[in-house]
């Protein structure tokens, strides 16, 4: 309607005057601020978290509530948003035309083209891209203000959004969607940064203490957490020759006080399945092979979540984790998991082993090559790594790009390394220093702290 009374205004007024031009060119502004304020209301309120909108939903900003209602229906919104949008960019480019009109002739042909591609460009910088970065990027600031102005507009553009909706939208709808599907994309899944944000502030206004804060905040790192991270590497675990004879078994589970132990045919990436204590002292005359139980096995890529509910429709505790060729990598247990939980876990007859974490000095500690990297990079408030690396003795060793060896430094960050022990090409123990910054802001690691 507005492009049109533009248009009709120009057979009445063809030549340039200055106030002429002058309204026209106040016309142009108001669409195009008009044109990035629909732009950044889409961005906004189609990022906000649900998080973000439970928030707004119990707000005593009745502006923020409203943006909560609107979102309960996204489609009717978005219709708004567009119709609002395509309305004032039509118009924009009728006004410009209209400007164009009342200036080629004084100001020459070469008029016409250049204020066109001026309008363009505004519109695309003016009224579409800045709007929605600084809609993204400051979603919740600016959700009641974009949640007041698409209200206001559903009332001016309401029978036209109500139309598109009856004949475009719903049909539409229900021949593309799926049954069902309306109602699931409108409950977007909580993610785990969101989570964890809402674990905090949970914290914060004393709805849960300290202590279930940290018990809860790993049971939420699970999601992310890879079986490799918690495994017992492949180096260290306790494997047999099923080919071999029962008197060798015997006295390694005796020895290690195991009560299962993995075995393999030949190879050690050939595993066969597990023996158990109870079952080979029972029966001392069997050929081992009679003896094998099944075994799982888990890719190790797959987070501890998903290896829960593993372990959950198995029935099972253990299984052998597989690397991407399908060698054997290593072994995780139910245990290894909930350690990750609750801490190190330890039976009465399992011996104290050395503390992972010891103080012992201003901003030095003395680590074990075994600390997991993930903990260490928390704690230690270590930049992202880019190896691929489960612990520090292993990121150390990809950092040199070869055997570590006692005396070897390696610096990341504010953070030095040097290795202070070797057993085997593996670090053992490290004397981690906390240079300049990192020295005067440096976390309070108790002794004996693990993951």
């Amino acid at each position: 309607m507005l492009s049109a009374v533009l248009l009709a205004g120009v057979s009445a007024a063809p030549s340039a005057d200055a106030a002429g031009v002058a309204g026209t060119l106040v016309l142009i502004g108001v669409l195009l601020a008009l044109s990035g304020v629909f732009s950044a209301s889409e961005a906004v309120l189609f990022s906000l978290t649900p998080l973000q909108l439970q928030s707004n939903a119990q707000s005593g900003n009745p502006l923020r509530r409203l943006s909560a209602v609107l979102m309960r229906e996204p489609k009717r919104a978005l219709t708004v948003i567009l119709v609002g949008n395509t309305s004032v960019n039509v118009a924009l480019f009728a006004a410009t035309y209209v400007l164009t009109y009342r200036l080629v002739g004084d100001a020459g042909p070469w008029v016409a083209p250049l204020l066109g591609l001026t309008s363009v460009l505004a519109v695309l910088i003016c009224g579409e891209t800045v709007p929605k970065v600084l809609g993204v990027t400051l979603a919740d600031r600016l959700a009641p203000w974009c949640a007041g102005v698409v209200n206001a507009a559903g009332y001016v553009l309401g029978p036209v959004g109500r139309v598109i909706d009856l004949l475009l939208v719903v049909p539409l709808t229900r021949l593309l969607e799926p049954r069902g599907r309306e109602e699931q994309r409108s409950e977007r899944d909580v993610t785990h940064l969101e989570l964890k944000t809402l674990l905090e502030m949970s914290r914060q206004h004393g709805v849960i203490d300290p202590i279930e804060t940290d018990f809860l905040r790993e049971v939420i790192n699970l999601s992310v957490l890879q079986v490799r991270d918690v495994m017992v590497p492949r180096v260290e675990v306790q494997l047999y020759d099923v080919n071999a004879g029962p008197e060798g078994l015997r006295e390694l589970m005796q020895r290690t006080r195991r009560r299962k132990i993995p075995v393999y045919d030949g190879a050690i990436d050939n595993i066969v399945g597990l023996i158990y204590a109870k079952v080979l002292f029972f029966s001392p005359e069997r050929p081992l092979r009679e003896l094998v139980q099944p075994v799982r096995f888990v890719p190790e890529l797959i987070t501890c979540e998903q290896l829960l509910q593993h372990f959950r429709s198995t029935r099972s505790q253990l299984a052998i984790v597989v690397d991407e060729y399908g060698g054997m990598a290593g072994l995780v247990t139910l245990e290894d998991v909930i350690e990750q939980i609750v801490g190190e876990i330890r039976g009465p007859d399992e011996p104290a082993g050395e503390p992972e974490i010891v103080p012992v000095a201003d901003g030095e500690y003395d680590v074990s090559g075994r600390l997991s990297a993930r903990y260490w990079a928390e704690t230690f408030g270590a930049p992202d790594l880019a190896e691929r690396v489960t612990t520090v003795g292993g990121l150390v060793t990809a950092r040199l790009g070869r055997p570590a060896r006692v005396g070897d430094t390696v610096r990341i960050g504010n953070v030095e390394l040097r290795v202070t022990r070797t057993r085997r090409r593996r670090v053992e123990r490290l004397r981690l220093v906390l240079r300049g910054d990192a020295a005067e802001d440096r976390p309070p690691v108790p002794a004996g702290a693990a993951p």
